[in-house]
């Protein structure tokens, strides 16, 4: 009777133990696997190793919150983007614009100059440049930063760089009358209504030099 009754305890126990949801199992096992803490993050992050939390802080908050850059002719340092024309402007005017075209001379003192410069191009004058030539990439003190050089976004990481300078090729939408390009026919077609509201909404690929239109595959 006894035994018997020893026996159903312990089935009881078992039966309580596997009534414990996943969820409650993991969050236990992640207080004991997680030790390493962030002790910038708020609320308190937690991370498995010390080189996970080391390469959080780096990324996340070293170089996403850098806002200061260097002068690519001097190694000065500016407090921002914003005030880099202002160097050039002061330190180096004999020189062109700070943002200067990777597919031509050209050079501008405005990023969004640059920018639609560079859309202008043909698609295979701007798949001609790789991610390498694309990517800016230097130490600031303790932080790292990963720009692109179009559009001087700033990434946590060089990889990012690879992903978003798709966003500078990838224009498979061409206007006619100025050559700008686009990645979406809505934004194409409300840059024809805006800046050639007397042309119609054709497109035409950067390689068909006599203004064929074509269709998409």
């Amino acid at each position: 009777m006894e035994e018997r009754m020893v026996r159903q305890a312990v089935a009881l126990d078992c039966e309580q133990e596997r009534s414990v949801s996943p969820e409650c199992q993991a969050e236990n096992n992640g207080q004991h696997r997680n030790k390493f803490e962030c002790e910038h993050c708020v609320p308190k992050k937690y991370f498995q190793t010390a080189r996970n939390v080391s390469v959080h802080i780096q990324t996340v908050h070293f170089n996403k919150e850098n806002k200061k850059r260097k002068c690519q002719e001097c190694n000065g340092v500016c407090n921002s983007e914003s005030d880099i024309p202002a160097h050039y402007l002061l330190a180096h005017k004999e020189l062109p614009g700070p943002y200067q075209c990777l597919v031509c001379p050209a050079s501008f003192y405005a990023i969004a100059e640059l920018t639609h410069h560079f859309h202008a191009h043909t698609d295979r004058e701007r798949d001609s440049v790789s991610v390498a030539q694309a990517s800016l990439c230097y130490r600031i003190e303790n932080c790292q930063v990963n720009q692109c050089k179009i559009c001087r976004q700033n990434f946590t990481t060089k990889g990012a760089i690879r992903k978003h300078w798709k966003m500078h090729t990838d224009r498979r939408y061409v206007c006619a009358q100025c050559r700008q390009s686009f990645r979406e026919e809505r934004l194409y077609r409300r840059h024809v209504a805006e800046k050639h509201p007397a042309t119609n909404c054709e497109h035409r690929n950067d390689d068909d030099l006599a203004g064929r239109k074509y269709k998409e595959a």
